[in-house]
């Protein structure tokens, strides 16, 4: 019950008051700027490890949902809070060796197409 209250109160102020959002403590935007290792399983799906951070792994059954979960899993990895997590612009990009980029809304750029 506790965190419906707590939610309200994030709601409320970043919301409807508009009050401008606090950036955690313990948020840097290196974290997000991380080597990812993919692994492409035999059923199909796929395993992102981060390469920095230990014991960081996500899994997805494609890209976009894979970047997605990554994400997630990386802002949960480092206690970033919720109302944060949620309120924040989701700029976090894979990058691949071939030089695609998986980013939100499943936005997928081929830069060697526009060199």
């Amino acid at each position: 019950m506790l965190d419906f209250f707590q939610n309200l109160g994030y709601f409320v102020k970043f919301d409807i008051l508009r009050f401008p959002l606090e950036i955690p403590e313990n948020f840097s935007a290196d974290i997000l700027s991380q080597k990812i290792k993919i692994i492409k399983l035999k059923d199909g799906g796929l395993i992102a490890e981060s390469v920095n951070y230990p014991n960081l792994y996500a899994s997805a059954d494609n890209l976009e949902q894979l970047r997605e979960a990554f994400y997630d899993t990386t802002l949960t990895y480092f206690d970033i809070p919720r109302y944060y997590a949620k309120r924040r612009m989701d700029d976090f990009r894979i990058m691949l060796d071939d030089g695609t980029v998986i980013r939100a809304q499943t936005q997928v750029d081929n830069h060697l197409a526009h060199a």
